[in-house]
C-alpha cells in the first residue's frame, strides 16, 4: 500500500511540474523579391509578455543568423495565452517590429523587412533671419507623409525615416520666414535601407 501511494504520488508530481515544450522560429523576408535575408548588424527576436505598466517577462530570446533565420526554443507551464513577438534591431527603433500571437505548441512567423530611407536633412540659414516654419511634404508610391517643424533657430536638422529605397520620393519644402516663403523641390532616389544627407542653404 505504502508502495502505491509513493508511486501515485510521484506520477502527480511529475505531470503537475511538467513543462509544455515548443517553439517560435521564422525567418526576415525582403518585401521586394521574398527572400530570407538579414540586412542588419544587430538583431534579435525576443517572446515576452506585458505584465502591465511597460513591463514585460521575457519567455526567451535569440539573435537572427546571417540567413534572417531565427528560433526560440521554450519550455512553459502552459500554452494558450497572448504574448508579443518583438524584433529589435540594435539601438534603432524605428526598424523593431512587433507581432501579436498566441503561444501553442508551435508556431512560425515571418518578419517582413520594409526599404526605409532615412534623410538628414540640414537647413542652415545664412541670413540674419530667423526660419518661422517649415512644412515638407513627401510624395512616394505609399502617398503623401506631411512634415510641419516650427523653428526657434537659425539652423536644424529634420531626420525623416518614411521614405522609400528603390522608388522616386518627391519632396516639397515651404520655407517660412518673416512673413515671406520660399519653396524648394527634391527628388530622392536611392538604394535601400540607406541614409541621405541633404542640405538647404538660405
Amino acid at each position: 500500500m505504502k508502495k502505491t501511494l509513493i508511486l501515485i504520488l510521484t506520477v502527480l508530481t511529475f505531470f503537475s511540474c511538467k513543462k509544455e515544450h515548443f517553439s517560435v522560429e521564422g525567418y526576415l523576408v525582403d518585401e521586394r523579391n521574398g527572400n530570407h535575408f538579414n540586412p542588419y548588424n544587430d538583431a534579435k527576436v525576443r517572446l515576452v509578455t506585458d505584465q502591465g505598466y511597460g513591463y514585460t517577462d521575457e519567455l526567451g530570446s535569440c539573435q537572427v543568423d546571417q540567413n534572417g533565420y531565427y528560433k526560440i526554443a521554450i519550455k512553459n507551464k502552459k500554452t494558450g495565452f497572448t504574448a508579443r513577438l518583438q524584433l529589435s534591431v540594435g539601438d534603432d527603433w524605428h526598424l523593431n517590429q512587433d507581432h501579436n500571437m498566441t503561444v501553442s505548441n508551435n508556431g512560425y512567423y515571418d518578419f517582413i523587412i520594409k526599404c526605409p530611407v532615412t534623410l538628414n536633412r540640414v537647413i542652415a540659414n545664412q541670413t540674419a533671419t530667423n526660419f518661422d516654419s517649415i512644412t515638407v511634404n513627401i510624395t512616394n508610391s505609399k502617398g503623401t507623409v506631411v512634415y510641419k517643424r516650427p523653428l526657434n533657430t537659425n539652423y536644424t536638422t529634420l531626420n525623416i525615416t518614411q521614405l522609400r529605397g528603390d522608388e522616386k520620393n518627391y519632396l516639397v519644402s515651404y520655407i517660412y520666414a518673416s512673413g515671406l516663403f520660399d519653396t524648394r523641390y527634391d527628388t530622392v532616389f536611392v538604394g535601400c535601407r540607406t541614409t541621405v544627407n541633404d542640405s538647404i542653404k538660405y
